[in-house]
């Protein structure tokens, strides 16, 4: 059987495939934007996967939505941005630089000191965030403005109301096609 490293280095050299010359015409015709919305929509069902505790349908949303990371990244690399190898050192990276309780000397023995310590880190990278982009730190925004059901949940329990834009705003803020619903609560 194979190494969890052997199945993600052949999902890797398959995105390849599908965007090299003789691979697949539609593949190779995506760009960043043209995907956009398949990203939305597999978040979506990774969502409805959940809400229905449907593991089985789930493994494969996850899959869907990994596609989407590789797919990414593969563009990226064409266009010699960045790699999938840089996207998962930054994500190796951010995991333990945010993990200070485990990889580092600072003391959490709860889940609420966990939050505090992160609470901490995320301010401290919105500050250097800010400086460098004159204030405007915009995924911020969007996290606190997405519907209250897809907010994390210490985002969901303050005093922002999504339920005051109508449909139709929503799906212009967020770039929500009109065939995927959207999760409101009552």
């Amino acid at each position: 059987m194979s190494t969890t490293g052997e199945r993600f280095e052949r999902a890797v050299a398959i995105m390849e495939r599908l965007r090299a010359p003789g691979g697949c015409p539609w593949d190779r015709e995506q760009t960043f934007d043209s995907i956009k919305p398949y990203t939305l929509e597999e978040t979506y069902e990774v969502l409805e996967a959940i809400d229905n505790h449907d593991w089985a349908e789930l493994t494969g949303e996850l899959g869907d939505l990994l596609l989407q990371v590789l797919f990414y990244s593969e563009i990226a690399k064409e266009q010699g941005s960045f790699s999938i190898d840089d996207v998962l050192d930054r994500l190796s990276t951010k995991l333990v630089d945010r993990h200070p309780h485990v990889f580092g000397d600072v003391k959490a023995d709860t889940s609420a000191e966990v939050l505090r310590n992160w609470e901490a880190l995320k301010a401290e990278e919105r500050k250097k965030k800010s400086g460098a982009t004159g204030g405007n730190v915009p995924h911020d925004r969007v996290t606190e403005s997405a519907p209250k059901a897809h907010r994390p949940p210490h985002l969901s329990r303050g005093t922002q109301n999504i339920s005051v834009f109508s449909d139709k705003v929503l799906r212009r803020v967020f770039e929500i096609p009109e065939y995927l619903p959207i999760p409101m609560e009552s």
